[in-house]
């Protein structure tokens, strides 16, 4: 079985400085999250945020790698924002995450 960490989902839209704020939430509960998985045999995904910001998804993506989870989610899309901006934070995202582990798009289907 897979289980998401906790996370916030930055709403559309959000200013740098909130998305940043609420990516940041999110890095700390992903850290919570880990510490209380210890001992369960699920796998358990890390969820990138960070708005419409390719910044702000790069430290989400490097904090959650540093963590070191069993796979990785892409949130905070399909929120409302344009159509291209969904595309262009998935594009930049996507092939940054690491090769050998499960991937997961939330929200969107």
């Amino acid at each position: 079985d897979i289980v998401m960490i906790f996370d916030e989902c930055t709403p559309y839209p959000a200013t740098h400085k909130e998305a940043s704020d609420s990516m940041q939430l999110s890095l700390r509960w992903a850290k919570r999250s880990k510490d209380a998985h210890q001992g369960n045999e699920n796998a358990l995904f890390g969820i990138i945020q960070g708005g419409m910001f390719e910044d702000l998804r790069d430290v989400s993506l490097n904090g959650l790698i540093d963590i070191d989870f069993d796979g990785f989610a892409i949130g905070g899309l399909s929120v409302g924002e344009p159509k291209e901006d969904m595309q262009r934070i998935l594009t930049y995202t996507a092939p940054k995450m690491p090769q050998h582990k499960p991937r997961y798009l939330m929200g969107v289907g």
